[in-house]
């Protein structure tokens, strides 16, 4: 079984009860995946691409990569902390170093490789999302251009989602809520980065509709327009009103 292998941060790492309800969207992509690929979910909370190569991370990965697979790799979060020498990188400097290391040790192995932008943070002012990721996702552009590289603007198209769902319905996508909704944190959370499992949905969502676009990358996802065995309907996908 071929597999698609996953490397980020807590936006699209594995959450189990302990966490709930925070999601990482790559646990969502399941929906959107032929049944025939694997997911290895190696994105890991609070990693930049600096700390995640220092802590070997990457070199695990890779050794669980193999000719066919997709490798999805999705930093910017914690790259952005200039505050933490440990992980923050320059977006046009080591962050592309980072990035163009990690993908062409991936097509060593003969994997498909795509690059991911961070997905937007929900921040409102005066009713109006803002970017708050700098540089980063046109550094990663830049470099998928550059270099010949697949590239999803996962920033762009969560903008545009969280835009057209509006500062007060977008907030239950999100890791904000108020105390008493769940025992895990009886006192609420007020996170606007993470993601509850609606979230994930909606973000594994968008990150499908943009890859199934690319020719080298179709055949790792189902096609709503074919009724297959080991596809799943437009009913179930659009469970929790994400349409």
């Amino acid at each position: 079984m071929n597999k698609i292998i996953t490397l980020g941060d807590s936006i699209m790492q594995f959450n189990d009860y302990r966490t709930y309800p925070q999601t990482g969207w790559v646990q969502a992509l399941n929906l959107f995946v032929k049944k025939n690929y694997q997911i290895k979910n190696f994105a890991k909370n609070g990693r930049s691409t600096k700390s995640f190569l220092e802590e070997k991370r990457f070199d695990e990965a890779l050794e669980y990569i193999s000719e066919d697979d997709l490798v999805i790799i999705s930093f910017g979060h914690n790259d952005e902390k200039k505050q933490d020498p440990t992980r923050y990188t320059d977006p046009f400097k080591d962050y592309l170093d980072n990035l163009i290391y990690m993908v062409r040790k991936c097509e060593e192995k003969k994997a498909q490789v795509v690059l991911v932008t961070s997905v937007a943070r929900r921040k409102f002012v005066s009713g109006k999302l803002e970017d708050t990721h700098g540089d980063y996702p046109k550094a990663m552009k830049m470099l998928a251009t550059n270099e010949n590289i697949n590239c999803v603007d996962l920033n762009a198209r969560s903008m545009e989602a969280l835009d057209t769902i509006g500062e007060e319905e977008s907030i239950k996508l999100f890791m904000n809520f108020p105390k008493g909704i769940y025992s895990n944190y009886p006192d609420g959370k007020e996170d606007n980065s993470h993601l509850r499992f609606e979230g994930a949905v909606l973000i594994a969502k968008l990150f499908y509709e943009e890859a199934s676009k690319i020719d080298n990358l179709k055949k790792y996802f189902i096609n709503l327009d074919e009724s297959e065995d080991n596809s799943i309907t437009n009913d179930e996908l659009n469970f929790g009103g994400i349409k």
